[in-house]
């Protein structure tokens, strides 16, 4: 029965043909958001100027989905001339940030300690290092001179799982920081971004509860980091991906939240690099994850500039709206990827929901 009931979520989600799989609807949105991308290598905000910083987003899916290379490498190179505009906040380095240029220089083919086509190239993975606490209870911590915490933390050490290889250096900085990021686990598997005391690799304080406790996006973040870099995390984190996710198999921002596109996708990539499937027998008590993410997607019902785009959320009422970002972070899910990311060896230039 749940067999069938996966089949028929799968085939209905997008009224499209039901051979169509996760790596050809990955296609579907990954093309769309490149036809958001100017020739130049990004994406306008709201006031038309760039927004690099959905750019970059937007690159690492179409690496996902082995999509539109050349919009990927326009991204890239346009990333890497305006690097310090995105990764930088008053002249001080944004570990996130600069993560996140990592992981697409790499899934461009592109060398994360030599990140652009002039000199100085940006030496991305010693610039994330470099932004370490070395003292006090938040030593390990890679700090945010914005958005202080576990999330920017473990979006740079997902960077500096993005390089080709470390020195003996940069390894004792990276060691110190994944030690940092494994003391953060809460009792209950997840992570929250506010950082607790750490002394001697121990947390001394306790995490929050609500607003302020684990949630699903700093949680992701911090369960790919720890895998990427080989590392095992003190509890399961399984568990708490299990109590957070909602009956009809997505999860929102905070446990038990709406279901939205973004947190969902991100809850993938966490199982993923935790080596499990949101269809394996501990999540079989509530419907698939990714038939939750593929219900979002917007298919042949919709306007013919809309299809392949995903919802962030079901709207209370009217049709669904595409969303850029909640797009972008949807795609390396559905491509049941976790980062960094490789560059795909086979590419398409589009590839169109077929209506």
């Amino acid at each position: 029965m749940r067999r069938t009931l996966l089949a028929v979520l799968l085939a209905t989600a997008l009224a499209a043909p039901a051979h169509a799989a996760p790596p050809t609807r990955a296609r579907w949105a990954a093309s769309w958001l490149a036809g958001r991308v100017t020739p130049a290598g990004y994406v306008t905000a709201l006031d038309g100027k760039p927004d690099l910083a959905t750019s970059v987003v937007i690159g690492l899916a179409l690496a996902a989905a082995g999509t539109a290379p050349k919009t990927l490498d326009a991204i890239a190179r346009y990333a890497a001339a305006h690097a310090d505009e995105y990764a930088t906040a008053n002249g001080t380095d944004r570990p996130g940030a600069l993560g996140r240029l990592a992981m697409l220089a790499k899934a461009s083919g592109r060398d994360p300690n030599a990140f652009g086509g002039t000199e100085p190239r940006h030496r991305l993975v010693d610039r994330i290092l470099a932004t370490r606490t070395t003292l006090g209870p938040s030593a390990g911590l890679l700090a945010d001179p914005v958005y202080n915490g576990v999330f920017s933390h473990s979006l740079g050490l997902l960077g500096v799982a993005a390089a080709r290889s470390l020195t003996d250096e940069q390894r004792a900085g990276r060691d110190a920081a994944l030690d940092y990021l494994v003391a953060q686990q809460c009792a209950d598997g997840g992570w929250q971004n506010n950082p607790r005391v750490v002394v001697a690799g121990l947390a001394l304080t306790q995490c929050g509860t609500g607003q302020n406790g684990p949630d699903t996006n700093v949680a992701s973040f911090a369960a790919q980091a720890i895998a990427a870099h080989g590392r095992t995390a003190t509890r399961d984190p399984l568990a708490w991906w299990d109590a957070a996710q909602n009956a009809a198999g997505g999860w929102g921002y905070l446990p038990g939240g709406a279901t939205d596109a973004d947190s969902t996708a991100l809850a993938i990539q966490a199982l993923v690099a935790s080596g499990a499937s949101p269809t394996d027998k501990r999540f079989t008590g509530k419907a698939t994850a990714y038939a939750a993410l593929l219900a979002l997607q917007l298919g042949c019902g919709s306007a013919k500039a809309e299809r392949g785009a995903f919802a962030y959320m079901k709207p209370a009422s009217g049709p669904p709206r595409p969303n850029v970002y909640a797009t972008a972070e949807a795609v390396p899910a559905v491509a049941r990827l976790a980062f960094p990311l490789h560059r795909p060896v086979a590419t398409v230039a589009r590839a169109s929901v077929p209506c």
